[in-house]
């Protein structure tokens, strides 16, 4: 959740590519779930995945209008990181 409670929700399938989980909107598997979709603009989002920094997300500048239609108003996919919560005793993922 962002800036006045304004969200981006996205669900569908995603690849496992060159070190990043990498979710299309125009990949042939997720057509049906995304009616929001903009099929002249597709919605690319990257998320990389790292032991000391969590999930980072990030969408290219050529899928940024594609996007759009995932978020509200005031939010966005690019750029949003997702620290490890750090709780005594607790084990890191193991990172790929």
């Amino acid at each position: 959740m962002q800036g006045n409670a304004h969200m981006c929700l996205l669900d569908g399938l995603a690849d496992y590519a060159g070190g990043e989980i990498v979710y299309r909107s125009d990949d042939p598997g997720n057509q049906e779930q995304d009616s929001n979709a903009d099929p002249e603009a597709p919605c690319e989002l990257r998320v990389r995945v790292s032991e000391t920094d969590g999930l980072t997300l990030s969408v290219p500048d050529a899928a940024q209008e594609g996007c759009r239609w995932f978020c509200g108003a005031r939010a966005t996919l690019d750029g949003a990181v997702f620290p490890w919560r750090t709780t005594p005793g607790a084990r890191m993922p193991k990172v790929p």
